[in-house]
């Protein structure tokens, strides 16, 4: 594929990403009917404030992947892209068919990080929840980072932390995670083999 072309690709893929995040807030909002995916494994799984740390981090996690695969593979970086499309296009299907609500606690632990998970309960709506979008993306992320750094593992580490940490701050329950795990494998995937066979053809 010609520079100029994957570069006006890139562009375009990444403006697609930025208007689906924007997309997101008014789409966050409860409409009938909303189902309940909470298990007795999920009531065991405490709240814990810390973990509020690594969920936070999930767009710098996104946005240093990003900068990672636009400096070292231009192709690589258009795959990711499209695996993050791909993720969030079919969520958004799934929270307008089959919305969820996550049950946050009445009441919060005391402390010097409680105010983040106000915070997180402050800017987030819990409605759209399965699949978990902090989970498929963050793993995406994952994904491409460990083919291109080495030594990956504390990438795979900072990446798991944002998934389990969906858990401990009850923003998600557990099946939520299995979903956004499972979407992140197969949008991944398809993101590879469609811009691998788009290169093979240039």
């Amino acid at each position: 594929m010609p520079q100029h072309t994957s570069r006006a690709l890139s562009v375009s893929l990444f403006v697609v990403v930025l208007l689906l995040f924007a997309l997101y807030p008014p789409l966050n909002v409860p409409r009938a009917p909303l189902h309940d995916l909470h298990t007795a494994l999920d009531g065991r799984i405490p709240l814990i404030p810390a973990f509020a740390i690594p969920y936070l981090s999930f767009y710098v996690f996104l946005i240093l992947t990003a900068v990672v695969l636009v400096v070292r593979d231009r192709n690589c970086f258009n795959q990711y892209l499209f695996a993050l499309i791909l993720c969030m296009c079919v969520a958004y299907v799934c929270y307008g068919f089959f919305q969820t609500q996550v049950i946050r606690p009445l009441q919060l632990p005391t402390g010097s990080l409680s105010g983040l998970i106000r915070a997180i309960y402050a800017s987030d709506n819990p409605y759209n929840d399965f699949p978990s979008l902090h989970v498929a993306l963050s793993t995406v992320a994952t994904l491409f980072l460990a083919r291109q750094i080495k030594p990956y593992w504390p990438f795979v580490v900072w990446g798991s932390l944002i998934c389990v940490s969906t858990l401990f701050v009850k923003q998600h329950y557990i099946a939520d995670v299995i979903a956004g795990l499972v979407l992140a494998v197969i949008a991944t995937r398809m993101g590879r083999n469609a811009f691998s066979s788009l290169a093979a053809r240039a």
